[in-house]
């Protein structure tokens, strides 16, 4: 076996047996949204703060796993977009920074990056289910980024 047919085998047996099996425990079955970060030891890292980007991130890595058939993490995807998405906003209304114990302002933010990721979360439910409602989320998402996260003043976007 040679070096780079080694390596990919060992980075698939981490991803198989550790990475991702480990992860999959950290999205709650109560509300669909997953652990925020998790500690050496497995326990879940929390300073209060949960980012919405971490949500479609995982539902990226699960459904793109799910593809190379490394895991089947259906699952954990179908139930973030299903349950854990809406605790932070909407397609229409736009997905705030975060969740926080002390919901200052910085966390209801509703920037573009946020939106970046939910329609990078969408995209692969889409891909993984060919779910129209995910279609009908990142028209609606395009929508509210193009009407209110526009800079009439010097172009771009905020």
């Amino acid at each position: 076996m040679d070096s780079l047919t080694f390596q990919i085998a060992r980075c698939q047996h981490w991803l198989t047996q550790h990475a991702l099996p480990r992860w999959q425990k950290t999205l709650s079955s109560q509300n669909g949204i997953f652990a925020e970060g998790l500690l050496s030891d497995g326990q879940e890292f929390s300073d209060g703060l949960l980012r919405f980007r971490v949500q479609p991130r995982q539902v990226y890595v699960f459904a793109h796993a799910t593809e190379l058939e490394l895991i089947d993490g259906r699952t954990q995807v179908f139930s973030a977009i299903e349950q854990g998405f809406k605790h932070f906003g909407s397609p229409s209304s736009g997905y705030r920074f975060a969740l926080c114990e002390s919901n200052d302002s910085k966390s209801v933010a509703i920037n573009l990056y946020e939106q970046a990721f939910a329609l990078l979360g969408f995209a692969w439910h889409y891909k993984l289910a060919a779910d129209e409602h995910s279609l009908h989320s990142m028209e609606a998402i395009y929508q509210r980024i193009s009407a209110y996260l526009w800079d009439t003043a010097k172009g771009g976007f905020f």
